[in-house]
């Protein structure tokens, strides 16, 4: 692996590990159910349904409710689900994804919810941190949380058709 810094230079990066900026070029793809039943690898994406739904009810995200108990004031929206291919730097894959989610097309503002928050990161800015990092030689780490839009709490129940 090239050292990222030139040590006879005073802090200028003049020689680039490969995979710096492989990030700006990855291959992830999201597939939609209808796509996922194409792929060619659709038995590995109908597998990790089980851990997404697994997942969730651990978290004590949903609670299944017979159609008798359902609030007349309540809206029953869609659910989708999404797939993903996780790709290494190298271009090799790392893992199949899968993520239910609640049909938000079909919300109205201020009806069904109030407002939106999403902390997602854009990739510029973390390779901006990296690079800095490198730079002043500062030690960095990474974090994947299991879930992390499922555990937000929401005000306001949301009803959902089980897919």
């Amino acid at each position: 692996m090239p050292p990222l810094l030139d040590p006879t230079e005073t802090g200028i990066l003049n020689d680039l590990h490969p995979f710096a900026f492989s990030v700006l070029n990855n291959k992830e793809d999201i597939l939609t159910q209808s796509t996922m039943l194409i792929a060619a690898d659709t038995d590995e994406l109908v597998k990790v349904q089980e851990t997404e739904i697994c997942g969730l009810e651990e978290f004590g995200v949903f609670k299944y409710h017979s159609m008798s108990d359902f609030p007349s004031t309540g809206k029953l929206i869609n659910a989708i689900w999404s797939y993903h291919h996780k790709w290494k730097p190298t271009g090799e894959l790392l893992k199949h994804k899968a993520s239910l989610c609640v049909d938000g097309s079909k919300q109205t503002h201020s009806v069904d919810y109030w407002e939106m928050y999403a902390p997602v990161v854009s990739w510029s800015t973390v390779c901006l941190m990296l690079t800095k990092s490198a730079i002043l030689g500062l030690k960095s780490c990474q974090v994947d949380y299991t879930q992390p839009f499922s555990q937000a709490f929401l005000m306001d129940d949301v009803y959902m058709w089980i897919p």
